[in-house]
């Protein structure tokens, strides 16, 4: 029994096997291959020795390529040709139509096509090859067509590589050769043989051709590839081509969950096999899969269901005008850095807002003993999560939650007090504490350069103690041979994107250059006294620019009260507010002197610029000219006084005064509007009353009018208003009165703004 069950396991293999080979593959005579070839409909000739006629090649041309049925239905049209020898009534007519609109004819000679005479071998390959996709004088000459026919197959005897002269005695044994060997070859650039054209144009089935063993079906479909391109594109890649997909295709949906779909539409499809697919927002981390149902290759064949997952990706950053979750950056394996839409402040360091979960387990509930948050000196909106107790695994997908009472500085709710949540992947790296990424293992002196032959630079990693920082005694200077050198100024200062970390530390007498030197920091902590450098000792070489004097590189007149200077040099902040290192003084403004009320710095935002205010009352005239000076006690951010007074020239283009007015109120939670003023406004008591601000709606019936039961100044030009409740489908409007600028403009009493609702 054993015997006939192995038996008949070798018969059904064996069965199996003979329907995958293709019949009569190779070695058929002309003859045989003329019977496969009018079973295909390319060829019905019986008379193998005769000749063949131009006429005949267009025929076979149009066959080859299934188009033989379009040609019959679009007689009429195509019978019409160029050709003056072409009859139109002949039934070959539209078939030479049809090769002249695809380009596989050309004249013989003063615009006759001669369809009667007996074409050559190389005139039939030139037809040939232009079914196959390869083009006339870019891929071969008819001097060297016979190498070319050779080489993609066309012929197997050697002597064609070297073949030229044309075989004017060319019979259809030799078309039936020719049409054969190039309906099993791929056209040009492809893997697509040019026998596919007949299946695709339905002349014969799939079946049939493999059956000649001039196609077969050897490439297992399969999805190759699935790349996220963004949050709503993916592009996808089968092994091999595939026929036009529809939507019926095609499913995607959360890995484990068929019901939890993503939608999506076909955005484009290649001729390779790949296609890129537009869809919903996926949601960041997410497993998805996509599944290819019923597509076929192009040779026909039908696959069967092909899956594959990908993740969905982490878009950049959330934008929102309500306080929300921007991003999770990770750090290392123990630190995530945490970025808001809204400024935070000490607020954002309790522990118990924030929670992480490892898929369906809690990975870490914050409290004192299991995480520390710190909010990040470089940066108004974000804090950095260290883990006290565990460390994240590479790779791991995690959810950090903040409960819906954190509040940002604005005084509003997480999420408008619901809460918010991101998805974030575990890394295992450790933090360099040299690279500012606001570690808390030490506080490090990261960066010593000298400015000019006086001033060093010094950069640390983290916020430093503004007190400590200016003390002299803290910085210990020495040359090569151990003589101390006089420290005589230490100037804290704050770049673009290192706040309180910069100091500037200059000397009497002067630095050599190329000689080496030993700084030691005495004594110097952190901004929150936990991190110490204690009598450490820098060594380092002296080199420096040359001094650069400090000039005025351009002055912007913004209305009649308002100017802009700005310099080749960051400034001092005290020096720079100082109103006193001002004068404007006009030269066609008769007797026009002016010093400003108010001069704001931003060491950040714009550390070479300072925008004086002139009072309301005595402003610059529109296309008059004054000179604006800069005193000599002005200094520059490294202490350096200026070497004489500055001056520059300014034409006022706009003499207006600007009173203070909303530029835009935006309602970012249930109860809060944030203010945005088109400039400056004083911060005094009459300005930050809540009945200056009047918020106006209609409930239906009658007009309502209330006012903010509280306010928060961010700043000269930002309030928040902070209401018992606000309707996010009300449309508002919203007035400010008795509100001063520095100038002291006072804003119009009854010019109202809509408010708009923020994006969530």
């Amino acid at each position: 029994m054993r015997s006939k069950r192995i038996l008949s396991t070798i018969l059904t293999i064996c069965i199996f096997l003979s329907l995958l080979v293709p019949a009569k593959a190779t070695g058929l005579t002309s003859s045989e291959k003329a019977d496969v070839l009018k079973s295909l409909a390319v060829f019905g000739s019986s008379n193998l020795e005769a000749q063949v006629k131009r006429y005949e090649a267009a025929i076979y041309a149009v066959r080859v390529l299934g188009k033989e049925a379009y040609v019959k239905e679009n007689a009429d049209t195509l019978k019409q040709t160029k050709y003056t020898d072409v009859d139109s009534k002949q039934a070959y007519a539209p078939y030479i139509g049809y090769c002249e609109g695809a380009g596989l004819i050309k004249d013989s000679s003063a615009g006759k096509f001669n369809p009667d005479k007996n074409i050559t071998e190389k005139a039939f390959l030139n037809i040939i090859l232009g079914t196959m996709g390869y083009i006339y004088k870019t891929d071969y000459t008819i001097s060297n067509i016979y190498s070319k026919a050779y080489d993609i197959g066309l012929y197997t005897d050697s002597s064609y590589k070297t073949k030229t002269a044309d075989n004017t005695n060319f019979k259809k044994s030799d078309v039936v050769n020719i049409l054969y060997n190039a309906l099993s070859k791929n056209k040009k650039g492809t893997k697509i043989r040019l026998i596919q054209n007949l299946v695709s144009e339905k002349v014969i089935s799939k079946e049939t051709a493999i059956s000649t063993g001039l196609l077969s079906d050897s490439v297992l479909t399969a999805i190759e590839k699935v790349m996220v391109l963004d949050q709503t594109n993916i592009f996808v890649k089968i092994n091999e081509p595939i026929q036009n997909l529809t939507i019926n295709n095609i499913k995607i949906y959360k890995t484990g969950k068929p019901d939890k779909v993503l939608t999506f539409t076909i955005k484009s499809q290649g001729s390779d096999g790949s296609f890129v697919l537009n869809t919903g927002a996926q949601e960041a981390l997410e497993s998805y899969t996509i599944e290819m149902i019923n597509i076929k290759d192009i040779e026909g064949n039908e696959a069967g269901t092909l899956t594959s997952t990908f993740e969905g990706v982490q878009g950049s950053e959330i934008k929102s005008d309500f306080f929300r979750i921007s991003k999770v950056m990770p750090i290392s394996k123990d630190c995530i850095n945490i970025y808001f839409t809204h400024p935070v402040n000490i607020n954002s360091q309790v522990a118990s807002s924030y929670e992480i979960w490892e898929g369906e387990k809690l990975f870490v509930k914050g409290s004192s003993q299991t995480i520390a948050v710190r909010t990040i000196p470089e940066t108004e909106n974000a804090v950095s999560l260290y883990l006290n107790r565990t460390s994240f695994v590479k790779d791991s997908i995690y959810v950090l939650k903040i409960n819906g009472n954190l509040t940002s500085a604005y005084g509003v709710k997480i999420n408008d007090g619901s809460g918010d949540s991101v998805k974030f992947k575990g890394t295992d790296s450790i933090i360099n504490s040299s690279s500012g990424n606001n570690s808390p293992s030490e506080l490090t002196l990261s960066n010593i350069s000298l400015v000019d032959n006086q001033t060093m630079r010094l950069e640390f990693n983290m916020e430093i103690s503004p007190t400590l920082a200016k003390q002299l005694l803290n910085y210990y200077i020495t040359d090569s041979n151990g003589v101390q050198l006089t420290v005589k100024q230490a100037a804290l200062a704050t770049e673009t994107g290192k706040k309180d970390r910069i100091v500037f530390v200059s000397i009497n007498g002067v630095f050599t250059q190329g000689a080496s030197y030993s700084l030691t920091i005495d004594y110097m902590t952190d901004v929150t006294r936990q991190y110490i450098i204690d009598g450490k000792k820098y060594p380092f070489t002296a080199s420096y620019p040359g001094k650069v004097n400090m000039l005025i590189n351009g002055i912007t007149g913004i209305d009649g009260n308002t100017l802009k200077i700005t310099f080749n040099k960051a400034l001092d902040k005290e020096s720079a507010e100082n109103i006193s290192n001002y004068l404007i003084t006009g030269i066609n403004h008769t007797n026009y002197s002016a010093v400003p009320v108010k001069a704001i710095y931003d060491p950040v935002a714009d550390p070479n610029s300072v925008k004086l205010y002139l009072v309301s009352t005595n402003p610059m005239q529109k296309d008059k000219v004054y000179i604006v000076s800069v005193m000599s006690t002005l200094k520059d951010n490294i202490g350096n006084s200026l070497s004489g007074r500055l001056q520059g020239v300014l034409t006022c283009t706009n003499g207006t005064v600007t009173k203070p007015a909303i530029k835009e109120a935006v309602i970012i939670s249930s109860d809060s509007i944030r203010v945005s003023f088109n400039k400056e406004v004083l911060i005094e008591k009459q300005t930050i009353l809540t009945s200056n601000y009047i918020l106006q709606y209609n409930d239906g019936r009658d007009t309502v009018v209330k006012v903010p039961i509280g306010i928060c100044v961010i700043n000269e030009t930002t309030f928040i208003l902070k209401f018992d409740s606000l309707d996010f489908n009300t449309a508002y409007k919203l007035s400010c009165v008795n509100i001063k600028d520095f100038t002291g403009a006072t804003s119009d009493a009854q010019s109202f703004k809509d408010v708009t609702m923020g994006s969530k």
